[in-house]
């Protein structure tokens, strides 16, 4: 039996939880709904729970609710019901929690994690994994071995195996422990567990720090934090949170007149936070910057522009370059001012690229991947998705001398949207890279393995699979050309 001051009179139901208040705290209540809840929701209908911080509460609040609210602290996710300490009058507050101030009220999960499997084959007596060089593996990387995709059977794992040669395609293996037979488990799966080379490079100067992240090995620690990527810190306003902040000399090196002012990341300081973002990193850094020479000739004898475009909304092609408009691309660095404004539709210029074959190798066919690494989010999204299935994929690449188009014009390129870039509200300046993988392989490549669609800073609970990527054969020869990408908001004054 609840206190007769714990109950309403009108409904004999409870005023809230009882574990979160004492004998002599009540709640308020207006046309038999509470003060509170009426106000809360209609916020979260206005705003949106995933575009409110916990801290910004309050003010929303008092817009809504008569009275003075004195305190908040905000509760953790799982305990909504138990929000905030609100006070107004003879309102008491309801619960406390932690390290919420700058948490949104929920945070937003918008995709799963994503787990990319490899299938194993026995192929002339030895154990083959059925990914390689172009998937971003090399010689010591290590998998976790289940049984099946299936999601009871990714639980516990039968063994753990070894990269022991790395071709394009598909790499040799060995097994680390456990036991691992094909007969007995021919559906069994593996899954990156440790890269065995290592490019994403961090910058530590606080030693109790640096040894945690050492244990980790999930990264290479330089002691000059102009050889680094990353320089991660325990903040020194609260050792309960850790700050991300990017120093890749690539980005800002290459940009250094543009004075960069790039968004620096907060993350709980725990071991669990730590490995997952330094997780997440190491794969974005991974991919970002591996390369192959095997193609370098070609590499060097093809040009890449970037254009304004326009969208005709009739004809063929649909979408054309502005007339006049300039070459975008200098030195390989994209440099875009983009709209002042707080709503993402608003319409923006957009663009698309032109690739040129200028190689000597007359008929030499070559396989393009675009993809995009968003170096504020993390991500990294495939940008043209080049027609993987069927027995004669189609050929889009260029004849020596001619172009292709991304984005605008004719041919397979001007199947892919424009591309229009939004630099976020609490940003002035955003960055991220375009990605061009050339392949001089008989069939295309899939890169799907590489895509992480997930911003790192929005984690998420769940996970799904991936289908395997596509495998054909090739001579082994590919590379790259990177593209650095400044979003520059105009139109008022940069903090």
């Amino acid at each position: 039996m609840l206190p007769p001051s714990y109950v309403r009179s009108d409904t004999g139901r409870a005023q809230c939880l009882r574990s979160t208040i004492v004998v002599n705290q009540c709640a308020r209540t207006r046309y038999n709904r509470g003060y509170f809840t009426q106000a809360l929701l209609k916020l979260l209908n206005t705003l949106g729970p995933n575009h409110i911080m916990c801290s910004q509460i309050i003010d929303r609040l008092q817009k809504e609710i008569k009275g003075s609210a004195e305190k908040l602290i905000s509760a953790r996710i799982w305990n909504f019901v138990l929000l905030c300490n609100i006070f107004w009058s003879r309102q008491s507050p309801q619960c406390e929690g932690f390290y919420s101030e700058t948490r949104p009220i929920f945070q937003g999960y918008t995709s799963p994690k994503i787990k990319s499997f490899f299938n194993l084959s026995i192929r002339q007596t030895k154990l083959t994994l059925k990914g390689g060089e172009v998937h971003g593996f090399c010689k010591g990387d290590q998998f976790t071995v289940y049984k099946s995709r299936l999601e009871d059977h990714q639980k516990i794992p039968i063994a753990t195996v070894e990269i022991t040669k790395v071709f394009p395609h598909i790499s040799l293996i060995c097994l680390k422990n456990g036991i691992l037979s094909l007969e007995e488990h021919p559906n069994a799966v593996a899954l990156l567990t440790k890269s065995a080379s290592q490019h994403f490079k961090v910058f530590v100067e606080q030693e109790d720090l640096r040894s945690r992240i050492e244990v980790l090995d999930l990264c290479i620690l330089e002691h000059d934090r102009r050889e680094a990527h990353i320089a991660l810190s325990v903040d020194s306003s609260s050792e309960k949170q850790l700050r991300v902040e990017v120093v890749d000399r690539d980005l800002i090196g290459k940009c250094a007149e543009l004075a960069l002012k790039l968004k620096r990341h907060v993350v709980p300081n725990t071991t669990e936070d730590l490995t997952y973002v330094l997780t997440g990193l190491g794969h974005y850094y991974h991919h970002l910057k591996r390369t192959s020479d095997t193609l370098e000739d070609s590499i060097d004898n093809i040009s890449v522009s970037f254009f304004e475009v326009r969208d005709t909304s009739f004809g063929h092609p649909r979408v054309v370059k502005v007339d006049n408009t300039l070459d975008l691309c200098r030195n390989n660095v994209i440099n875009i001012d983009v709209k002042a404004s707080d709503d993402p539709d608003d319409e923006q210029p957009i663009y698309g690229f032109e690739v040129t074959n200028n190689t000597k190798s007359e008929g030499e066919i070559l396989f393009p991947v675009l993809l995009y690494f968003d170096n504020t989010n993390f991500t990294i999204t495939r940008s043209f998705p080049h027609i993987v299935s069927g027995p004669d994929p189609e050929v889009v690449w260029p004849p020596q001398g001619k172009s292709m188009t991304i984005g605008y014009g004719v041919g397979a390129g001007s199947n892919v949207n424009p591309f229009d870039f939004y630099v976020g509200k609490d940003n002035d300046m955003e960055a991220g890279f375009f990605k061009l993988f050339l392949f001089f392989f008989e069939n295309p490549v899939d890169l799907q393995n590489v895509v992480r669609e997930e911003p790192l800073f929005t984690r998420s609970r769940g996970s799904h699979n991936l289908p395997l990527p596509a495998r054909g054969t090739s001579t082994g020869r590919w590379g790259s050309i990177t593209l650095t990408v400044i979003q520059r908001r105009i139109g008022q004054t940069s903090a």
